[in-house]
């Protein structure tokens, strides 16, 4: 094998040269595949020429053909005037059981030049990196939540995807909007008292937000789960997803239903006085508005 600086000295690039565009490929797992160039150069091109491609193991063994990419032996003909040829190679993916493997490789090489030689690089080699594809990842399973003040507690799923087969641990704490801290929710502190474990094999674990219920009516009012500080036991660590905060409207229907039965009592006291009573001898009521349209009804 010779390099294309001897061709140049000794031959004057007559004699066409193949190898590879790069000495290293890298390709994260979820992709799929990876295109690889090989290359021919040289003063003549104007013959037909071939090269072999074919895939093997490294030493000692990292990825392996079959479970972690498809082996190639593949003949590249070279038309006259071709100077260029791609090469795809399939990755495969552990979409099923995504396991944390790690950078993992094999080689490519070239074999059996007709009507050209090998130059350098004449091997190449594949990286394939899991470790963003594959990281545990957790998030929440939706992105807009809607409870009852009378509930009393509303639950937001968090989903982990990924390698799963390790302890993650991410927090879940609360975010004030128009509804606040101790007057419309129990806060979650953005602090480890907030943390939620996933123990291996968990997919799915519940974030409880705990609500505030009184009898003073509300319009609906808005506040957000945020999740952070994501952990694993996995050397790679975690990560979390897009979906790292879920929107939280809280309805008060029950007060809101109770507030109109006073108001319709108010009014059917009312009805009552002046068919039965002179004005005079009509009790007056003193009503003291608390929220919106909550009141209160005292008489006396």
């Amino acid at each position: 094998m010779v390099t294309c600086q001897e061709l140049m000295g000794n031959t004057g690039f007559s004699t066409p040269v193949f190898y590879f565009g790069d000495a290293e490929y890298h390709v994260d797992e979820s992709q799929g595949h990876i295109d690889v160039r090989v290359w021919r150069t040289g003063t003549d091109l104007s013959k037909a020429a071939t090269v072999t491609v074919r895939s093997r193991k490294t030493d000692p063994v990292s990825a392996e053909a079959g479970l972690d990419y498809v082996g190639i032996s593949k003949n590249l003909d070279f038309a006259p005037g071709v100077n260029v040829q791609t090469i795809r190679v399939t990755i495969l993916d552990d979409l099923g059981k995504p396991l944390l493997e790690g950078t993992e490789k094999f080689e490519l090489v070239l074999r059996m030049p007709s009507n050209a030689i090998l130059g350098e690089p004449a091997k190449a080699t594949v990286l394939i990196n899991d470790s963003i594809s594959d990281l545990p990842k957790m998030q929440f399973k939706h992105p807009l939540l809607t409870g009852e003040e009378s509930d009393r507690r509303l639950i937001a799923v968090v989903q982990r995807s990924g390698d799963i087969t390790h302890r993650s641990t991410v927090r879940c704490y609360t975010r004030q909007g128009s509804a606040q801290v101790a007057t419309d929710f129990e806060e979650r502190p953005n602090t480890d008292a907030s943390v939620i474990a996933f123990l291996p094999g968990d997919t799915e674990k519940p974030c409880v937000l705990t609500l505030v219920d009184d009898s003073v009516y509300e319009e609906e009012e808005e506040m957000r789960l945020v999740l952070g500080s994501a952990t694993s036991d996995s050397p790679y660590g975690a990560s979390i997803g897009t979906k790292n905060e879920t929107l939280v409207k809280i309805k008060d229907s029950a007060d809101r239903a109770q507030s109109r039965s006073l108001m319709q009592s108010h009014l059917h006291f009312e009805l009552l006085c002046l068919t039965y009573s002179t004005p005079h001898h009509c009790p007056a009521p003193l009503i003291h508005v608390l929220h919106h349209s909550d009141i209160l009804l005292r008489y006396s």
